[in-house]
């Protein structure tokens, strides 16, 4: 019951997509995601980078490694 609650306390704090991406954003940097300004060579093992209401977050082994992308579609509709 409680992952239900937390869900919906979550779902309440985050109205717009713009709202989620600043929630994401949060609690991958005190998981020790690194923010990044754009993409070039030199990205961090473990890093996201935020363009207005969408969020992009990777994580690799190490430099060169393959790595997954996956993606979630929130905001049509929105969250809520």
């Amino acid at each position: 019951m409680a992952d239900v609650s937390a869900l919906l306390q979550w779902l309440d704090a985050c109205p717009t997509p713009f709202h989620v991406v600043r929630r994401a954003a949060g609690s991958l940097l005190a998981a020790g995601y690194s923010e990044v300004d754009r993409i070039d060579g030199d990205l961090p093992l473990k890093g996201f980078i935020v363009r207005d209401g969408s969020i992009a977050a990777w994580s690799r082994a190490d430099k060169g490694a393959p790595f997954r992308v996956v993606g979630g579609h929130t905001d049509s509709p929105n969250l809520r």
